[in-house]
């Protein structure tokens, strides 16, 4: 009898820990599925910002800077302080006119990068775009 009792409760057990993983698991796809649409949202915004710079660059108008929709982490969680942005110019601020200016004169990404503080890939982004209003 205490055999079948011990058996009983470790199936039991066994089920919940079964359930529990489940929920877990719906829970990760659920969390993926919403980060997926926040990613798609950021690559829309950006390549509609970039679109717009590179088209006002061939017209040489001022760009006018899209009001920024705040995401969904930074309504519930806003860790980082509003900071007043500079006189904007095409490429969006004075440490990205700044860099896009030593790339005029040649220089590489990465004493671009130690010099204004600016992250190596976002410099070589630069470097495209300002090479893609170059030839265009």
């Amino acid at each position: 009898m205490e055999y079948q009792i011990a058996i009983l409760f470790l199936g039991l057990g066994l089920l919940a820990s079964l359930y529990l993983t489940l929920q877990v698991k719906m829970e990760m796809r659920r969390n993926e599925g919403n980060y997926r649409k926040e990613i798609e949202q950021i690559r829309f915004q950006l390549n509609d910002q970039r679109s717009s710079w590179i088209q006002a660059s061939r017209r040489e108008e001022p760009v006018v800077l899209m009001p920024k929709v705040p995401l969904k982490a930074e309504v519930s969680f806003p860790l980082r302080a509003s900071v007043p942005v500079p006189a904007a110019t095409i490429w969006g601020s004075t440490t990205k006119a700044k860099a896009i200016e030593m790339v005029r004169r040649g220089e590489s990404s990465t004493k671009i990068s130690a010099a204004l503080s600016l992250p190596k890939p976002e410099v070589e982004f630069l470097m495209k775009l300002e090479k893609a209003v170059a030839k265009g």
